[in-house]
């Protein structure tokens, strides 16, 4: 996944975590670096609340997304807003809110 965001213009990692272990470090370090966004998920938790601490330190911008399946499902972004603000994440690091 490193070698992807240094390689391509990739926007937003979505579900980072969610098939396999990730450094999260290493993810959010180049994501950084490149301008990625990594995405908060409110249908599935990934990035859990520990993964947003980590990749937090690193400066990397995020996205939270409802990841909705169904019309009546798009807009649901409660979960994933619970997790930013558990990990204590600073509004101004979200790109799709406004603070």
């Amino acid at each position: 996944m490193v070698k992807a965001i240094k390689n391509y213009n990739i926007d937003i990692i979505t579900h980072p975590g969610a098939k396999v272990d990730i450094d999260t470090r290493e993810i959010a370090k180049a994501a950084a670096e490149r301008g990625t966004l990594l995405e908060i998920n409110s249908s599935h938790g990934f990035l859990n609340v520990d993964y947003v601490k980590i990749a937090m330190k690193e400066n990397v911008n995020f996205v939270i997304n409802s990841d909705a399946h169904k019309p009546k499902d798009v807009g649901k972004v409660d979960d994933g807003i619970a997790i930013a603000l558990r990990a204590g994440l600073p509004f101004d690091r979200i790109i799709n809110i406004e603070s």
